[in-house]
């Protein structure tokens, strides 16, 4: 008897065929970015609705929010240029996250989007990996 046969009913072998659907788009994308730069990977998440973040890229992302960039997305709120405006609002920020030897580097930059101000520049952080305290902080100008 399959495996399928196994699956009796018509919910259960939906729920099967959902998964196993969801399942191989990962691993082709995870196959597909063996060796590729971080624009190539970069130019292509874009082109797709979806991203997978990983558990630690979001308990990195949330340290970093936490402990600092909070307190600078507020002291944004503050201003009244439109720059400021976007700059004020989370959805206008893109996480850039690597995980290195013992430790995550983030970038946290403006989105550029068409019809918004031009934002330069970012925010750096090494965030220990397995503390996920900030081990030191940059801006790029």
């Amino acid at each position: 008897m399959t495996f399928w046969n196994r699956v009796r009913s018509r919910e259960a072998r939906a729920h099967v065929a959902a998964v196993l659907f969801l399942l191989l788009p990962a691993k082709l994308l995870a196959d597909e970015n063996n060796g590729k730069t971080k624009m190539e990977c970069y130019k292509k998440a874009l082109e797709c609705n979806f991203v997978l973040v990983k558990g630690n890229y979001f308990r990195a992302i949330h340290a970093v929010y936490e402990q600092d960039f909070k307190n600078k997305l507020m002291s944004r709120s503050r201003g009244s240029s439109e720059q400021a405006e976007y700059l004020s609002d989370i959805d206008n920020y893109d996480f850039y996250v690597e995980l290195k030897d013992g430790y995550y580097e983030i970038a946290v930059g403006g989105t550029m989007r068409p019809g918004a101000p031009d934002v330069f520049g970012a925010h750096h952080y090494k965030i220990d990996a397995k503390t996920y305290e900030i081990i030191n902080k940059w801006q790029s100008k």
